[in-house]
Order: structure tokens, then C-alpha cells, then sequence
């Protein structure tokens, strides 16, 4: 085990308190709002499923995100025929229902993030990124179609999100260059490469954000920040 230096340890205090400060702040809750929309109304200009005589992969995909921000369960009898296209087709060209399913997560998981990293006040390194996944992990929680999901069907939502797969590799690619661009700016030393930080952190963390699917109560943000605070902060 690692033990943090006073130096260290004084450092993480500083952003945390920082954060929780954040979360006091005027307007705290209506960019929480905003951030929401990245993944509970993402993609507002999702085209009309028919490309001229062509049905891409994405347009399809498109067309199931629609039911999920609308709080539906993904039918695939009912996109096949709102597509004008045999389920057969439909297999073809994305995969079977959890396969559709873990993609638009995961493009919802890549939306949302880009929105969190676009709505900060730190200027860079670790309260940077403590602040981005902070408010990214809330705005997560706060996604309605999200929660519906995990509400009506728990165990495929623990494979989707929990389990290895789109959704966690998307997030752990969007960590891993969130802290690849600080290091190469100088603004933060890692003990390990980003990559593994990145993926890390996804592992660490997933367990406290989604506390209420796996039967602990409510989100555990707190807890998993201070983890990313402690993991990356050995490195300063």
C-alpha cells in the first residue's frame, strides 16, 4: 500500500473542497440540467431513420435512440417495421438487441462526456479532472431514459454497463484522453500510463455510481471521486 504524502494528501483536500464547493454554487443545478441533456435528449438533430434508398448502420441506431429517450423498452419488431426492413435485416446490420442496446449507450456515454468537459472552471490538471468526471458521473444519475432502464431491466443493464463491453471501453477511452492531453500539457504526472489510469478508474468507480442498481442506496459519487482523487494524485 501506498501512503500519500502530507503534501499530497494537503493537495486533494484543496480539490475536493473545490468540488464540493462547485456543488453549492448558483446555477449547480441547472448545469446539471445541461449536462442531463447529453445523455437524456443527446443527439437533438437525429436524422429520419431512411437515407435516401440506403439504411446505414447509424441511421438505424439512430432510430432505436429515439425509443430509449423516450422511456420505451427497445422493441426490435417495432424498429424493423418503423424502418420498413425484416428483423433478419435488422440483426444484420446491428446485432441483436443487446448489441444495439450497448451501442447507444455507449454513444450516450461519449455525448455526455464531451458535454462535461465543456462546462468546467478549473483550468487543467488533476481539479480538472476530478471536476469533469465529477460532473459527468451526476449527469449520468441524472439521465431519466438511463434510470428507466436499470429500473425495468437490472440484470441487462449490469451486463451492458458493469461487465466489459462498449459502454465500459468508451469510458475508459475517454478518460485515458482526457489524461493523456494533461500530461502532454504538463499540467498532471500520473504513477501509470493513461490508458490504465483510464481504465482503472472506469473499474474503481463503477461500483459507487451505480450503488442503487447493485442494492446499496443511492449513488455513491463521492466515494468514487475521492478514489480518483487518491489514484491520480500519487502521481504529484
Amino acid at each position: 500500500m501506498v501512503t500519500p504524502s502530507r503534501r499530497n494528501t494537503g493537495k486533494l483536500c484543496v480539490i475536493m473542497a473545490h468540488i464540493a464547493s462547485m456543488s453549492r454554487a448558483p446555477g449547480y443545478e441547472n448545469l446539471l440540467v445541461c449536462l442531463d441533456m447529453g445523455i437524456a435528449s443527446s443527439s437533438p438533430q437525429i436524422p429520419n431513420a431512411r437515407l435516401g434508398a440506403t439504411l446505414t448502420r447509424q441511421a438505424v441506431i439512430d432510430a432505436a435512440t429515439r425509443q430509449y429517450l423516450a422511456g420505451q423498452s427497445l422493441d426490435m419488431s417495432a424498429l424493423a417495421a418503423e424502418l420498413g426492413i425484416g428483423r433478419s435485416t435488422l440483426y444484420r446490420i446491428v446485432g441483436n438487441r443487446e448489441d444495439l442496446l450497448g451501442t447507444l449507450l455507449a454513444q450516450a456515454t461519449e455525448r455526455t462526456f464531451r458535454t462535461a468537459t465543456t462546462c468546467t472552471t478549473a483550468e487543467g490538471g488533476l481539479a480538472y479532472v476530478v471536476e469533469v468526471l465529477d460532473r459527468f458521473m451526476r449527469a449520468v444519475i441524472a439521465a431519466q431514459p438511463l434510470r428507466m432502464l436499470s429500473e425495468r431491466e437490472p440484470l441487462l443493464f449490469m451486463r451492458l454497463v458493469l461487465l466489459p463491453g462498449q459502454v465500459e471501453q468508451t469510458a475508459g477511452r475517454l478518460i485515458g484522453d482526457l489524461l493523456t492531453t494533461e500530461v502532454a500539457a504538463g499540467r498532471l504526472e500520473l504513477p501509470l500510463p493513461p490508458a490504465v489510469c483510464g481504465d482503472a478508474i472506469v473499474r474503481m468507480c463503477d461500483p459507487h455510481l451505480y450503488a442503487h442498481v447493485l442494492g446499496r442506496g443511492e449513488p455513491e459519487i463521492d466515494a468514487a471521486l475521492d478514489l480518483i482523487a487518491a489514484l491520480l494524485g500519487r502521481g504529484q
